[in-house]
């Protein structure tokens, strides 16, 4: 049996948002009983995330402090190369970053919007420290989406960012 995730939730008119605090994931957006993303994710694909503690499970997930795989890990940045720990999932390759794979944090809520942080000290998945928030704002019409993150590297550091959405595919087409 799988553990419960810690969640949050609000809403606003028909629209209701549950987040999950292990990897800052979006577990349910819904519009009263119709799924706006897909829960399942790639859980039918690799296995790796038929459990529903995993961020790849869940209808969206940040991805920072990069985006996709990082080749063999290894990557130069002002001058220095750098090796990352390799992803079990597409080793010998990095995968996303840490941010769909740690705990957020609460920052604030109110009963229609949340705000999630992750503070990262800096590790051998990612050597860059920096502090990241997600924030989500739910509206009658819809969600509105803010991700930032902030350098607490001792000196500039690279970043990408987004999120990772799995759409509902029923009715969809070319």
């Amino acid at each position: 049996v799988t553990p419960a995730m810690d969640t949050v939730s609000c809403t606003a008119g028909p629209l209701t948002l549950i987040l999950g605090l292990e990897g800052g994931v979006v577990v349910e957006l819904r519009k009263g009983e119709e799924a706006w993303l897909k829960a399942g994710g790639e859980a039918q694909r690799d296995g790796a995330a038929a459990s529903n503690a995993s961020a790849r499970y869940h209808g969206a997930y940040p991805l920072l402090p990069f985006i996709g795989r990082l080749a063999d890990g290894r990557f130069s940045w002002a001058g220095e190369a750098y090796a990352l720990r390799p992803h079990a999932l597409v080793a010998p390759h990095a995968l996303h970053g840490v941010g769909w794979e740690r705990r957020w944090a609460v920052a604030s809520q109110a009963s229609n919007a949340i705000t999630l942080s992750l503070d990262h000290p800096g590790d051998d998945v990612w050597p860059f420290a920096f502090r990241a928030k997600q924030h989500f704002t739910l509206h009658p019409w819809g969600l509105a989406l803010t991700l930032t993150l902030t350098n607490q590297h001792h000196a500039p550091a690279p970043a990408q960012l987004g999120w990772h959405p799995y759409f509902p595919s029923a009715g969809a087409g070319l």
